[in-house]
């Protein structure tokens, strides 16, 4: 019996073992499969060996497990070398985008990026170092760890534009823009995100990556609060991310909906969740939108203030949404404030904490916030606890009017003067 036909007499068997629920026996021959030695001419034994890789990553993916999914990249990089060369690096690949899809904590994916690329510098693996580099700025970007992304993404773009592989250089760009964007550099992002949608012009751009630069192109026109255009690209993005089955799509239906309710189109709102789109995405990002336009509509404080605590992990937890939130809440708390405080010229804070339904701390710091930026006049008596409003100076029109009659005598008197002139020459 050859080599090869040992090889597939296991794998069938593995195969037969999971087709009856035997899990861990499963487990346990694939890996045996990995672990058996096989000359590396013997491409079906090779091959068998990939496969089994594959299906033992796509088990822990399935079943969330992380812990065995490292143990397997462990032994993985210690089997390397009876692996073909070529075959290293898509097996490498394969394995960090099945840890991507694995829900939790993405440390030991930044610790194993890390490894990797230390391991890609030992073996001279030029182009796998540059796209292990590119996975890692991200899982920075995730972590929050934005010098780190930094730190490789300046060097990481100089080599790329050298070897003008315009894919990647999209991607790093893009990734820059998300990275700037979350240190709040609008302008620099901005600029890293035109670049990336001019290089992408100039190449096939894949779908998935269209789809992340028309949802990044959203955020950014959404941060300068034109809210209909980037509607329109969290609508590309959108039916990119949903024709690709991936669970990408939900975020742009997210920002769909809160690009709606920014403007007030709470009827649109309704009819997005109650379509087609929002039946097949229906779960708690949905009902979080739902009850933010809800309670927008019927301007109520307390009931927003629920409604994030209820959702606090879809809405304060999403760095795009939790802000955007954030003001539609401090605009909603303002125009309550105003209709309040309007009959009044001097009215208690306590009176309005307890109309509003929030602390008098809080409440106080926000008028005297819109008294510095001028939003009404007044002034804030803490002695007394209590807010007074100045009453509007009234504007006398007489200087005004005296002042355009003067204007008015001085040219008709310059003219009476030429035509004076005139008449005398002329007799």
């Amino acid at each position: 019996m050859s080599a090869g036909s040992d090889f597939e007499n296991l794998y069938n068997k593995a195969k037969e073992l999971h087709s009856h629920n035997k899990n861990n026996e499963y487990e346990s021959l694939l890996s045996q499969i990995l672990q058996k030695e096989a000359l590396l001419e013997n491409d079906e034994a090779m091959r068998i060996k990939e496969q089994a890789l594959n299906d033992l990553s796509e088990y822990y993916v399935r079943n969330n497990d992380s812990k065995k999914l490292q143990s397997l990249m462990e032994l993985f990089l210690q089997l390397f070398n009876t692996f073909p060369k070529p075959k290293t690096a898509k097996i490498i690949k394969h394995l960090l985008n099945q840890g991507a899809r694995i829900e939790g904590d993405v440390s030991w994916q930044v610790d194993w990026c890390a490894r990797l690329i230390e391991w890609c510098k030992a073996e001279n693996r030029v182009f796998l170092r540059q796209t292990i580099e590119l996975r890692l700025i991200n899982l920075y970007w995730q972590k929050e760890m934005y010098p780190q992304a930094i730190e490789i993404l300046d060097p990481l773009l100089k080599e790329i534009r050298k070897i003008d592989d315009k894919l990647m250089l999209v991607e790093l760009q893009l990734a820059e823009a998300k990275v700037y964007h979350s240190l709040e550099n609008l302008s620099k992002s901005k600029s890293s995100l035109t670049a990336a949608r001019a290089a992408a012009n100039s190449i096939y751009c894949p779908p998935s990556l269209q789809a992340e630069l028309d949802l990044m192109s959203g955020i950014l026109q959404s941060e300068d609060k034109d809210y209909k255009t980037a509607y329109s690209y969290f609508f590309e993005s959108f039916e990119s991310f949903n024709s690709l089955e991936s669970n990408r799509a939900i975020y742009s239906l997210k920002y769909m909906i809160l690009s709606k309710i920014m403007t007030g189109s709470i009827d649109d709102v309704n009819a997005i969740i109650n379509g087609k789109y929002g039946l097949k995405y229906a779960g708690k990002d949905i009902d979080a939108m739902k009850s933010i336009a809800n309670v927008y509509s019927k301007r109520s404080l307390k009931d927003f203030q629920e409604v994030l605590q209820k959702y606090h992990h879809e809405i304060i937890e999403d760095r795009i949404l939790k802000g955007h939130v954030q003001s539609l809440y401090e605009t909603l708390l303002e125009q309550n404030l105003f209709r309040i405080v309007e009959p009044y010229s001097q009215v208690q804070i306590a009176h309005i904490a307890k109309l509003v339904g929030l602390p008098e701390n809080e409440i106080m710091g926000k008028l005297s916030e819109m008294i510095l930026d001028k939003k009404f006049d007044g002034t804030l008596d803490q002695g007394n606890g209590c807010l007074v409003i100045f009453e509007e100076d009234k504007c006398d029109k007489l200087y005004e009017n005296s002042v355009a009659t003067m204007e008015n005598l001085s040219t008709v008197s310059d003219k009476l003067y030429e035509r004076a002139k005139t008449l005398k020459a002329n007799i």
